[in-house]
């Protein structure tokens, strides 16, 4: 009985500690991309991560048909390092170059969607494609989606959740934009199965973010409008109906220079970069945090503006548990937010980084799963400008 109560107050002690410590984060891994960017001032590059898959783009935003646009796909290993496993090109994919090949990414399981929002030539209908993961390890492109009309930019975001795949078009019914869902048949083909427009003529709905999880689907208006997010969940016929829609940043370019959302259980975030701070005087960028509530409406739970105009959080951000990150649009060194949610389910700054690397750009794409967080930086120089990714590790 003695050795009973001995053990049990250790494992009380361990369980305590663990939950009461500063949940820090390590670079675990800097990884080069093979390509050497293109026209160093106009590079880009998208991310995603999920469980042991990295993607990660080096499309540009060249206005042009480009031939050298990648995405490469990395593999974690058993002993947590990513590794090259393949690499897909705008050229082979397309039988030429590509406009914005991999200018969104998103994974989910075995099924990954890669956005190609300003293809087509001079009048950008778009295209998507989606990739499954063989059992060698191995991705096989399974479709590709288009719509052919002028100027629409399909794919310019795009996200891809359990049978779903949701795409944007900014440019679809003269810059009122939408996002398309597709939902997989019994056949593995996926089928549009619903347009949702935006709410205006000149929303350009679905061209910031568009995001899936669960039966949600949350976007954004395009860039340059206020931070605007619209709310959909899935009923039992499968359409998305529109639960509700949150202003969340109302300087009227708030999301010019960046903008993001994160969904993660019942919690969301989002960001606007060039939103005013409270007094007006300065774009700081801001970053809120939404609670979905029994009722299915979001609740605003806390929100966090930048230190100062050189700041601008919130270009990227990203969820996933109890932990919440948001990068700095611009300024050196780099910084990276983190917030934790505590036991009041208040969000709250957990700790503040700061990366003084010359050698970076401004970091460009971010995403978050259990605990690894992966960051580009697209015009790395110190790398004769091959851009970078920073894997980062959570440690007790």
């Amino acid at each position: 009985q003695t050795i009973k109560v001995f053990l049990k107050n250790i494992i009380f002690k361990k369980n305590f500690f663990l939950l009461n410590q500063n949940m820090g984060w390590e670079i675990a891994q800097r990884i080069t991309l093979p390509q050497t960017q293109r026209g160093v001032a106009n590079t880009s590059q998208a991310l995603a991560i999920e469980d042991q898959t990295l993607l990660v783009s080096n499309w540009g935003n060249d206005g042009g048909e480009v031939s050298d646009q990648q995405v490469y796909f990395y593999q974690k290993g058993k002993d947590g390092v990513f590794e090259l496993k393949q690499t897909e090109d705008a050229t082979s994919v397309n039988g030429a170059g590509g406009y914005g090949f991999g200018v969104a990414l998103d994974v989910h399981g075995n099924i990954c969607v890669v956005g190609e929002g300003r293809a087509g030539g001079a009048n950008r209908p778009g295209r998507a494609h989606i990739y499954q993961k063989q059992k060698d390890g191995s991705w096989e492109r399974l479709q590709t989606l288009s719509r052919g009309g002028n100027e629409e930019q399909f794919g310019l975001t795009a996200s891809v959740y359990g049978n779903y795949v949701a795409v944007g078009a900014i440019g679809v019914d003269g810059g009122r934009g939408a996002v398309y869902v597709f939902m997989r048949n019994d056949s593995g083909e996926y089928i549009e199965v619903q347009k949702i427009p935006g709410d205006t003529a000149t929303s350009d709905f679905g061209g910031n973010v568009t995001k899936l999880y669960e039966n949600y689907l949350v976007a954004m208006d395009g860039a340059g409008a206020a931070g605007i997010l619209h709310f959909y969940m899935r009923d039992d016929n499968g359409t998305y109906n529109k639960v509700e829609r949150v202003v969340f940043a109302d300087t009227a370019d708030a999301t010019g220079n960046g903008a993001g959302i994160g969904v993660y259980g019942n919690s969301i975030v989002a960001s606007a970069v060039d939103q005013n701070d409270p007094d007006g005087t300065a774009d700081t960028g801001i970053v809120a945090f939404y609670q979905r509530g029994n009722d299915g409406n979001l609740k605003r739970l806390s929100q966090f503006f930048g230190t100062s105009a050189t700041s601008k959080i919130g270009r990227k951000v990203a969820i996933f548990g109890n932990f919440a990150v948001a990068v700095d649009g611009s300024g050196s060194p780099r910084a990276i937010t983190f917030y934790k949610r505590g036991n009041d389910g208040e969000w709250k700054i957990d700790t503040t980084t700061s990366i003084a690397d010359a050698n970076l750009g401004d970091f460009d794409g971010m995403d978050i799963t259990g605990n690894y967080l992966a960051i580009t930086s697209p015009n790395a120089t110190g790398v004769n400008n091959r851009g970078q990714v920073l894997i980062f590790n959570r440690k007790y």
